[in-house]
């Protein structure tokens, strides 16, 4: 598969041992359409619904997101947690979490009494706990007809993210390496499910019917600016 993006991923490298002609013109965009939120509103709304209002870990959470990859729903906490104070100035770990353990951990590292109630099934902390259970439960599946987006909007990837005040934000081609994907897919893993998709759901090339340059045409056939001109020697 071929890669045309202005920006890096964490799995482009492995496009160089690939010889197929999957084409993948990566734009990260903003969607203006919030009705798109419809399409996973169970998953942000009923697990996370006090989720913002229950944490009380010193973990301060700045995004609940869910990427949509090639088929497959993936979900994610963007958090952050205080460092110790210089002066007035105060600044924070940022963290990308895509399991409970990780939230248990983190908060471990915070508030050891908090995370024995957390892990509590009869403290109220544990309330939280099943929260996070149900929101990370639906990583890596196939969520009803979330499908249908990657078709209406020609892309792999649809990230939508949800703010502590409700704002919601909805992009595609999103850069993974952002949001460490990595954690639930490696380099290989990522580039070939990728691949695979877009040659074999999308059509072959994503957005579809792409106007190509003769430049990127030829470099994509081996080609460079020296194989037709002739060198002084010659």
């Amino acid at each position: 598969m071929r890669i045309i993006s202005k920006f890096h991923d964490y799995y482009d490298s492995v496009q160089s041992y690939g010889t197929d002609d999957t084409l993948y013109v990566r734009k990260t965009e903003t969607i203006e359409n919030e009705s798109i939120y419809n399409y996973f509103k169970d998953i942000l709304d009923k697990a996370t619904t006090t989720m913002y209002r229950d944490l009380h870990f010193g973990v301060f959470i700045d995004e609940v997101t869910v990427i949509l990859f090639c088929g497959k729903v993936y979900t994610l906490l963007v958090c952050r947690t205080p460092k110790k104070s210089r002066g007035h100035i105060q600044t924070f770990d940022h963290h990308v979490l895509y399991d409970t353990d990780s939230f248990s951990k983190l908060i471990n590292k915070k508030d050891k009494k908090a995370v024995k109630e957390f892990n509590n099934s009869r403290s109220w902390r544990a309330n939280t706990r099943r929260k996070l259970d149900k929101f990370f439960s639906y990583s890596g599946s196939i969520y009803g007809d979330a499908l249908e987006l990657h078709f209406e909007y020609k892309t792999p990837i649809i990230k939508l993210s949800k703010d502590p005040r409700n704002g919601i934000s909805i992009e595609k081609d999103s850069e993974l390496k952002r949001y460490k994907f990595f954690k639930v897919l490696d380099t290989y893993t990522c580039f070939q499910e990728l691949s695979m998709f877009i040659s074999g759901v999308m059509g072959g090339q994503c957005p579809p019917m792409i106007e190509i340059s003769d430049k990127v045409r030829l470099e994509k056939h081996g080609f460079d600016k020296w194989s037709f001109r002739k060198h002084k020697d010659d």
